[in-house]
């Protein structure tokens, strides 16, 4: 699959299981690692080849939270023609409500 195709379901309906792993397949093409699509496994694959912490990419978990304001900022452009949005809550988006 092309990088272009790896982020075309961010912002279409819910943040799936499969939104998150072709988001990890998008990072590990930008790490230059073809070899994978989980950055789990890019992490080890780079790892061996340098012990240079900032070359590598984010674990999944750390890749999971920036992910979702991302997705939900993307449902937002991808209706901004429609007169009404039915959007997820912000809290549920990785945001904090704080009073």
């Amino acid at each position: 699959m092309t990088e272009t195709k790896l982020l075309e379901v961010l912002g279409i309906g819910e943040l799936t299981d499969a939104t998150i792993k072709s988001s990890e397949a998008f990072v590990c093409r930008i790490y230059n690692v073809h070899k994978t699509d989980s950055v789990d496994a890019a992490r080890h694959i780079l790892f061996c080849k340098t012990t240079k912490p900032k070359a590598l990419p984010p674990t999944s978990d750390a890749l999971r939270f920036p992910l979702m304001p991302v997705h939900y900022q993307t449902t937002i452009w991808r209706n901004a023609h429609c007169a009404t949005h039915e959007l997820p809550s912000p809290v549920q988006m990785g945001w904090m409500k704080k009073y």
